[in-house]
């Protein structure tokens, strides 16, 4: 399907091709996906709709692709996915997102993805992928994160623990953007001792200064100071 007049992608669209194996929208001018626009297409298993203007996916963008087993949105304008756009995906193996301008990831994106063998996030704007965000991907066999603005602190630990373990080959080691101190630096050289943040010091400090603070230690002093002059004094008197 092929056309310079297709920009969206609505409820109607597709009815009744319910047994639509392969979907591929190439090339288009695609910006919007209306919600539950795929639904009753059960039997469909692959989606390439690479090469257009699409900006957001929905929640309930694929609702119903019950048997989807590939999904490609690469060269895109991707900038939000919403929490659970992938619900009910559980087929599906390969996923690609690459060049798109996808800045957050949030937590529960993949949750639902338990037989994802491959996923493709190379050439976006991610800055961090906290480790609950892959933790589910437990077949995750490819994951592509090169050319992303990667800040290094704590909550890239489970990223780079994932891309040393093995698991998956890295190729294309992914590099820090921020801070100064490690840009440039690859996430496979870091470790966890790298991977700071400001708060966690500012957390331990605040605890070291309440477990040995000098005012409680002065205090203490003082009603010692005068617990011992009251004694001296009834003492004296009696």
């Amino acid at each position: 399907m092929s056309s310079n007049e297709i920009t969206t992608i609505k409820n109607s669209t597709l009815a009744g091709l319910t047994n639509l194996a392969y979907l591929v929208i190439i090339g288009n001018r695609i910006s919007t996906i209306e919600d539950n626009a795929f639904n009753g297409l059960s039997k469909l298993e692959k989606i390439y709709m690479n090469f257009n203007e699409i900006t957001t996916i929905k929640t309930h963008t694929f609702t119903g692709l019950t048997n989807l087993r590939e999904l490609n949105v690469y060269f895109n304008s991707i900038t939000t996915i919403e929490d659970h756009a992938f619900r009910g995906l559980k087929k599906i193996r390969k996923m690609d997102l690459n060049n798109n301008k996808i800045s957050t990831i949030e937590d529960n994106v993949f949750s639902d993805l338990t037989n994802l063998n491959e996923l493709n996030l190379e050439n976006n704007r991610i800055s961090s992928i906290k480790n609950i965000t892959i933790s589910g991907l437990t077949n995750l066999r490819s994951l592509k994160v090169h050319d992303n603005p990667f800040h290094c602190d704590c909550e890239l630990i489970g990223l780079v623990d994932f891309l040393k373990s093995g698991r998956v080959p890295v190729y294309v080691p992914p590099r820090c953007f921020t801070p100064d101190n490690l840009k440039g630096a690859s996430l496979l050289s870091l470790s966890a001792a790298n991977l700071t943040c400001s708060d966690m010091t500012t957390i331990e400090t605040t605890t070291d200064e309440t477990n040995s603070s000098p005012l409680k230690e002065g205090s203490f002093l003082v009603i010692v100071y005068v617990s011992l002059c009251l004694l001296v004094k009834a003492m004296i008197n009696f």
